[in-house]
Parts: structure tokens; sequence; C-alpha cells
């Protein structure tokens, strides 16, 4: 296959404002990881920011390919992986821990030395294909791929509403009605807030 697919169309972010759909080289899987064939990849916030010339972190550098909230097939995988085969659906953990560090062995990856994500620091979703550790994939069955790349949207707003302990018959106040807003609601809702 990769006789064939040398070549791969990529959204790629070259400096502030600038976008450009590009042919780049379809990555090749190290040994540690698969190459998916990206199916649905989400516009976050983050990457509005990125293209505007705004950074959360040094670490992005132009030019980019951005997008972390992804899914996909699997259509190859390197010599040492075991968790996955190819043709199975997956949905990506946009946190790339390097499981090394002493933040990352007292289970604080979140605060990994040499965090690494896709979109952000390496190559991200806005492409044909992208090359995943395989520990950042997570198979999925009776879901569509647009459910599968909004995993990572709804994570952070399940850890938010665990952390607002919304009970039954509260008042809750969400300011914005983009995805997080609305996923936010419904499970705002499903909590049993009346308002």
């Amino acid at each position: 296959w990769m006789e064939v697919l040398t070549q791969m169309k990529a959204s790629v972010f070259e400096g502030p404002g600038v976008l450009a759909i590009k042919d780049v080289p379809t990555p090749t899987p190290g040994p540690d990881e698969v190459l998916v064939r990206v199916k649905v990849c989400g516009v976050c916030a983050t990457d509005l920011y990125m293209l505007q010339g705004e950074s959360i972190s040094e670490a992005h550098q132009y030019p980019l390919i951005p997008g972390h909230e992804f899914s996909g097939v699997i259509e190859a995988i390197g010599a040492n992986v075991r968790n996955v085969r190819r043709g199975e659906k997956v949905a990506i953990d946009p946190i790339y821990p390097c499981n090394q560090c002493s933040y990352c062995k007292s289970n604080q990856q979140n605060h990994c030395e040499h965090l690494q994500g896709p979109g952000t620091t390496v190559p991200g979703g806005f492409a044909e294909y992208v090359s995943v550790p395989a520990y950042a994939v997570h198979k999925f069955h009776n879901i569509g791929f647009d459910e599968a790349a909004l995993a990572e949207p709804l994570a952070t707003v399940v850890y938010g509403q665990e952390r607002a302990r919304i009970a039954f018959g509260d008042n809750v106040l969400i300011i914005g009605a983009g995805a997080i807003g609305l996923l936010h609601l419904q499970l705002a809702l499903a909590a049993g807030a009346s308002r």
C-alpha cells in the first residue's frame, strides 16, 4: 500500500492566518505506532487559536497539520503492535506522554515533561493519514465515526461535570453553545438539573 500512497492531502497551518491544502508525504508508522486513515476530525478552539497565531505552548511550531479530535480506521501497524489489527475502527487519545518521566510514573501523564500531541506538536487529523502511538488508540464498534471523534471533547466535559457535582434539581449556567457547551447541557440534564 505504501508504494501507491506515498503522498496524501493535508490541511497545513503555514503561519498565522495561512492555511493551505497540500500534498505531503504519507507517514510510515514506527514499530510502536499505527497508521490511521482519518474518517472524521473535529475543529477545536485550540485549532482556531493556532491558526490565528496564538498558542497555549511554545511547542507549537509552523508549519503544522492541526487536528486532535479524530477517529478513523487502522490502515497499517508497526512491528511491535499487538493491541489492534488492520481494519479496526479507532478514536484517538490526543495526549502522547513519554511514560518515562516522574509525572508519567506517578500517573499524571497530563503533566508529562515530554508531552506530545497530534495537531499541536506532531501532525494531526486534518490529513488523510496519521501515525499514532498504539497506546493512544481506542477501538469502538457500536457508534459512528462522528460520535467517536467527540470522545476527547466528551472526556473534558465528563471531567468538568465530575468537578461541578451537579445534583438533582440544581440550576446550572452553561456559557457557550458550541460542542462543549451542548455536551455539558446533555450531561447536566442527565444528572437531574432542573434549569
